[in-house]
């Protein structure tokens, strides 16, 4: 192994790293980060609901929060939000003007 990826504060030293964790980690679909306010985990990714999230009240936001940060930053880094929109009519408008954008950048 390199001797960069040795030193401190670069990565990790071989002391310190735990087999059994990352097998623990690699096994979970969520990367061991809880997800408790998702409807399910579909190939690790977290899947929320639109309309619950757009309905969680004061408590709830800031815990939803927390928890959509953790999966940003420590999770999978993504998250899928069914039903996210709403106007349907101004989503197709947007998908159109987005596919023009592809085609023309081809």
């Amino acid at each position: 192994m390199s001797d960069a990826l040795m030193t401190p504060g670069f990565g990790l030293l071989p002391t310190e790293l735990d087999f059994n964790e990352f097998v623990a980690i690699c096994s979970d679909p969520t990367g061991g980060v809880a997800v408790p306010h998702a409807d399910e985990v579909v190939q690790g990714i977290p899947i929320y609901d639109g309309d619950r999230l757009r309905s969680a009240n004061q408590n709830n936001a800031s815990v939803l929060k927390q928890e959509l940060a953790t999966v940003f930053g420590a999770g999978a880094g993504v998250i899928a939000i069914r039903n996210a929109w709403n106007d349907a009519p101004t989503l197709e408008a947007m998908t159109n003007v987005l596919l023009q954008i592809v085609e023309r950048e081809r």
